[in-house]
Formats: C-alpha cells, sequence, structure tokens
C-alpha cells in the first residue's frame, strides 16, 4: 500500500516514457501435439496489447517458437572435445542477439516462465537488459525489467 499523498508506480507509465521504435515479440508455448499454433497466438495478442498499451511501435520482428521446449537438454561438444548439456531454443537465442546488436530495442513477452526456463537464459537477458539499456515487458498483467 502507498503512502499517504502518493501513488502506486505505474509501469506502462515508466516504460511508455522510454518507447521502443523497433520492438519484438517472443512467444513461445512447450506442447503443440495438432502444430494449430493456438498457444502462441494467444501469446501474440497479449504482447501486442501490451506492445499498445506501452505505446511502443509495431514488432519489428516475432520470435515464435512452437512445440519447443525449454527444458529438453541436448549434448553438445564443445571444441576442446568437452561435453555440455545445454537448452538451445534457437529463435530465443536470435532474440539475445538482436537485442544486443540493435536490431530490436525491447521485447514484450507473454510471461516470465516463457521467456526462460533456464537460469543461465535469464543471466544472459539480464545482462542485455543492464549493459545494453534494452527493455523487456511482460503483459497482461506487465512485469517490467528496465535498468535505463
Amino acid at each position: 500500500m502507498p503512502a499517504a499523498g502518493t501513488s502506486p508506480l505505474n509501469l506502462y507509465d515508466h516504460l511508455a516514457s522510454k518507447a521502443r521504435k523497433r520492438p519484438g515479440a517472443y512467444l513461445r508455448i512447450s506442447s503443440d501435439r495438432f502444430g494449430l499454433e493456438a498457444g502462441v497466438d494467444r501469446q501474440l495478442e497479449d504482447a501486442e496489447d501490451s506492445r499498445t498499451r506501452l505505446g511502443w511501435g509495431s514488432f519489428t520482428k516475432i520470435y515464435k517458437e512452437n512445440d519447443t521446449s525449454a527444458f529438453k537438454k541436448r549434448k553438445a561438444t564443445q571444441p576442446d572435445g568437452t561435453i555440455d548439456w545445454i537448452v538451445l531454443p534457437p529463435e530465443f537465442r536470435r532474440l539475445l542477439t538482436d537485442l544486443t546488436l540493435g536490431v530490436i530495442d525491447g521485447v514484450s513477452f507473454y510471461d516470465l516462465d516463457r521467456l526462460v526456463r533456464q537460469p543461465r537464459d535469464l543471466e544472459d537477458l539480464i545482462d542485455i537488459v543492464e549493459y545494453v539499456k534494452r527493455p523487456v515487458a511482460a503483459g497482461p498483467v506487465v512485469a517490467i525489467v528496465d535498468r535505463a
């Protein structure tokens, strides 16, 4: 409860003051047995709603990972011959690269557990937000990470 005479923080107003001209949207659903993409379509509707409420421009890129697990690990052999077991959602990796390079200047997504499921992925995202100053916004209930 805010103190008397103050108002609660309005996260939409805070991020709207940093309007993004080239936002991206990230959509991921773990299982789509019939390939209908209904889950990612619903997520896109929520991401569009958040983008509009924030006053951000149209999505420059939409990163869609339909029927893609964020837990299923794959064996990756490193150049030195060591083996790591890692999760490599390709569109998420592309999203991080595009955020870093400025191809997109912010990202909207449905919920944090749709965006990242592995601590190392969240750490990579936090580094970009903190050091490259790119905001990320989740909806429909907005939770925002913005270190600008």
